[in-house]
């Protein structure tokens, strides 16, 4: 399931705020087709980031593979993985209630 705009908003970007997240993000290399990884300059530093779902892959092996999908990917941009972001996938019949 996608969610709607309005609800993204309100479930997600609406509790970003509490973040602290800085406002001179520059994007240097934006992800693409066939190029998972974007490369970005946040004060002067520049980073390496990706996210990439582990899907069709035995529940038994999840955590390995999404970390290193996801790590493969910054490594190939040449990046250092460091942190691992979260891609969540979620049954489109779930409801908005279950998100919340």
């Amino acid at each position: 399931m996608k969610l709607k705009s309005d609800d993204l908003n309100r479930l997600i970007i609406s509790r970003l705020s509490d973040l602290n997240i800085p406002s001179d993000i520059r994007v240097i290399i934006p992800p693409g087709e066939g190029y998972d990884a974007a490369v970005f300059e946040i004060g002067g530093v520049k980073y390496v980031a990706a996210v990439d779902p582990a899907l069709s892959v035995p529940p038994d092996h999840m955590g390995f593979l999404a970390y290193h999908f996801t790590a493969q990917d910054v490594a190939v941009a040449g990046g250092r993985p460091e942190i691992v972001f979260a891609d969540i996938l979620l049954p489109e019949n779930l409801s908005l209630i279950h998100i919340s």
